[in-house]
């Protein structure tokens, strides 16, 4: 390299005077010496390689060694050539603008410059190159101790690392640092329904659904994470659960503790120095998404005693603005809406009350209470707390106590002497009995004991006493009210229940009917809202009409009149239940008046035909404000006219109609003598029926006019249905269809549409081979097209469930 140099020196320093000739002739001259220049900054990188790769050369690296070798070739013939210009300089009397000798000149370091760099450019594809990514990273990691040279060093290489810790990025030196910023509302929401499915689409679900999105913050972890725990999840109250759980900072579902909390709370445990940890937890104080000025948050920490006290009063601040910055370092702490402002991601705040309560069991102590002798409210819900203080007896203008969730707390003291109590909630709380005294409280309005999995018993004469009482709440209590008779001495009964003339709203487990005969039920009509569970194991999923809802399950009804039930229920539900065929002919036979209460029937889980042997039928339609029909999982159920002729249904406001399950359905309806048409139907769902072949039989298509039996159906939904070949007449038309499912029905080949649907269709969906083969003329085809969407074929737990909720 350094007889290079030599070479090119005394041409470069001769260059001032050697303005000879035209200028063309000087453009040539300042690109050869370009050239040059070029020429001997690449050959000293070239050099350079070399012995960079001389180094780690083997002997059994054959590219390596050719490599090595074409190299020195090149730099002798650079040396030859630079020596033979500087020749053909001395000659020419120190001037290179002779045309001739300057094109020859100027091809010769071309073509040396371009072999060099591809020489340059194959060694540097053989060299120490590296992509190095380091996850979550926590302390300074010494890459020379681990054979990594620093990216400086190394062309090409790069290191990329990610921390929640700043501190990291600093001590490790990094040359650009990217802040990883939380979703928007509409980037959340479009990767949390990726992750949560199609059950976000549902009306029901989509309001819910949105809420629980928007609680993640835009986070990304934890909306994959809540996302997919709530994947297919159509119960309406589990997104209740799910979103108040969150809005209560508490890890609801599985995976969010482990996925989403565990992580933050280990930014929280690599926090060092004398009260840091307490100075974050403090911060949770301040509502969600506040903006904390930072002098004033330092101000607070400083009267809390959670600074040092011995400084002086300057250098606690600065020791407290320090400390802030250490907690946005650490992921803990974000700049707020305003300038000289902080905040906690709601995420970090719900981990950080999280922490908080996890602290220890709590136990409020006896003498808690005393200095509030006028509190008219207590509301403690979702604490850990294990018992209640004495003190709290001597809160006699107390109004309100609110227990909600307090898992761990079982036991009450007496409650007789808070006399002026209106609202005692004891949802999901451990106890096993009511407390003593309550028999005193006969202000009481308000009584919650839903989802108190632990109650066994109820006194008897407590209940009744509550003669104020409005609400009473037992939504998936353990205690199952019995009849007299079925209960044991000492306990409470069904029948006491009447006594209360206030009660408006009821919800509560029966072990069995009730027998009209021998008691007086009268008392039902009054109540505004009520939800009756009768038999060991009835549950079910929620409907639109549940303000009065009855539930039946497991129950055999052969010979039971339930027509009193009906005649004030808005939602019926028999799930489980046998002698349902005896169940119908006796209502039939004994029915005086329309059930017009009835808004939404649900029959699951049986082996009745629904076509009674006795045969008669009502002389009216014993239904007539009936909007909704769900029948699932019916063994022998082959159409849905047996049950119409026998209950004399006309369907006029019938809105929905789902089945599901039905093995042995060959078609939903029969078009003529009792059903003429459904004026009203705007949704149609049929699912998991192999043996189904039409949805409308019509027996004669010359005896009926044109007429969609169907004119407002919006919603379609046909999915698992491997036999079905027709919907209706070949010339029927449903000109109110938004929204088809059309998935594994392969057998079908024509839909009711037209190129006329488009105006107001919003999405088909179904398997590509179906639509290409289905029977569509070509303007409609191209007309729907543009609404096609191929399906998911995934079967989604949602599909398979039960009425009762339980997945098959």
């Amino acid at each position: 390299m350094e007889m290079v140099a030599s070479i090119l020196s005394p041409i470069v320093v001769e260059t001032g005077r050697l303005f000879c000739g035209s200028s063309p002739e000087i453009k040539g001259f300042i690109r050869f010496k370009r050239n040059l220049s070029a020429l001997e900054k690449e050959v000293k990188s070239l050099t350079d390689l070399r012995n960079k790769v001389q180094e780690e050369v083997e002997p059994d690296e054959t590219h390596k060694i050719e490599w090595h070798r074409e190299v020195g070739r090149i730099i002798l013939e650079v040396n030859s050539v630079l020596e033979m210009m500087t020749a053909d300089y001395k000659k020419l009397g120190g001037c290179f603008f002779h045309c001739n000798e300057r094109y020859k000149l100027s091809r010769g370091t071309t073509r040396l410059l371009k072999e060099v760099k591809r020489l340059l450019k194959a060694g540097n594809i053989m060299v120490n190159k590296f992509l190095l990514i380091l996850d979550d990273v926590w302390e300074t990691i010494d890459l020379d101790l681990l054979g990594f040279p620093q990216p400086e060093i190394q062309t090409g290489s790069k290191i990329i690392l990610t921390s929640r810790y700043l501190g990291v990025c600093k001590q490790m030196k990094t040359d650009k640092q990217v802040k990883v910023d939380v979703l928007n509302d509409e980037e959340a929401w479009k990767l949390f329904t990726r992750n949560a499915g199609n059950v976000t689409t549902l009306e029901r679900i989509e309001p819910l659904a949105k809420a629980v999105a928007r609680e993640c913050r835009g986070l990304p972890l934890a909306v994959i994470t809540m996302g997919t725990a709530m994947r297919g999840k159509t119960i309406v109250r589990l997104w209740k659960h799910a979103l108040n759980e969150l809005q209560r900072s508490v890890p609801c579902v599985e995976g969010i503790e482990d996925k989403v909390y565990k992580p933050v709370k280990w930014s929280y445990d690599k926090l060092r120095g004398k009260n840091t940890k307490s100075c974050f937890l403090y911060c949770a104080l301040f509502p969600e998404d506040f903006s904390i000025e930072v002098h004033e948050l330092v101000r607070c920490w400083l009267a809390e005693g959670l600074l040092e006290e011995q400084e002086n009063y300057e250098d606690s601040i600065n020791r407290g603005i320090a400390l802030i910055e250490t907690l946005k370092d650490y992921c803990l702490l974000e700049n707020g809406h305003h300038k000289g402002t902080v905040k906690m991601h709601d995420v970090v705040r719900d981990v950080a009350i999280w922490i908080a309560s996890s602290i220890g069991e709590y136990i409020v102590p006896d003498r808690y209470l005393q200095g509030f002798p006028a509190l008219r409210l207590l509301n403690l819900s979702g604490t850990r707390i294990q018992s209640l203080p004495l003190s709290l007896l001597q809160l006699h203008d107390l109004r309100a106590l609110l227990l909600r969730d307090c898992f761990f707390l079982e036991n009450l003291p007496p409650l007789g002497g808070l006399s002026k109590l209106q609202t005692l909630d004891l949802c999901a709380t451990g106890i096993r009995e009511l407390p003593r005294g309550m028999e005193n409280l006969s202000n009481i309005r308000q009584l919650d004991l839903s989802r108190t999995h632990y109650l066994k018993t109820i006194q008897d004469g407590i209940i009744s006493s509550l003669s104020s009482l409005e609400v009473l709440d037992m939504t998936l209590s353990n205690y199952h009210w019995g009849l007299k008779g079925e209960v044991e001495e000492g306990e409470t009964s069904f029948e006491e229940l009447r006594c209360l003339q206030r009660l408006l709203v009821l919800s509560i487990r029966l072990k069995g009917l009730p027998s009209p005969g021998s008691e007086d039920l009268t008392w039902i009509n009054r109540l505004i809202r009520f939800q009756f569970f009768i038999g060991p194991t009835a549950n079910s999923l929620p409907t639109k009409h549940d303000k009065r809802r009855v539930t039946i399950s497991s129950l055999d009804l052969s010979g039971e009149w339930i027509g009193w039930f009906l005649t004030n229920a808005s939602s019926f539900v028999l799930n489980h239940c046998r002698g349902l065929n005896q169940m119908l002919e006796t209502l039939v036979i004994h029915s005086i008046d329309q059930f017009s209460s009835l808004k939404s029937l649900t029959i699951a889980s049986s082996s009745s035909s629904l076509r009674p042997e006795g045969g008669c039928a009502a002389h009216y339609d014993l239904l007539p404000n009936l909007e909704e029909l769900h029948l699932h999982d019916l063994t022998y159920l082959e159409s849905i006219s047996g049950l119409v002729g026998h209950l004399g249904l006309r369907f006029l406001r019938l809105k929905s109609l789902d089945v599901t399950h039905c093995p042995r359905l060959k078609y939903l309806l029969a078009y003529g003598s009792f059903i003429l048409d459904l004026p009203n139907l705007e949704q149609i769902k049929v699912n998991f029926c192999e043996n189904l072949v039409e949805l409308f039989h019509y027996y004669s298509e010359q005896s009926f006019t044109p007429e969609p039996v169907v004119p407002k159906l919006r919603t379609l939904e046909l999915k698992y249905l491997p036999k079905l070949r027709n919907l209706c007449r070949q010339d029927e038309l449903w000109q109110s269809l938004e929204e088809v499912d059309v998935i594994k029905c392969n057998l079908l080949g024509k839909l009711p549409l037209t190129a006329q649907n488009a105006n107001g269709m919003r999405e088909i969906r179904g398997e590509l081979q179906w639509w290409s083969q289905s029977d569509f003329d070509k303007d409609t085809r191209s007309s729907l097209q543009p609404f096609f969407k191929q399906a998911d074929m995934e079967v989604r737990p949602m599909e398979m469930q039960r009425i009762d909720g339980t997945v098959l």
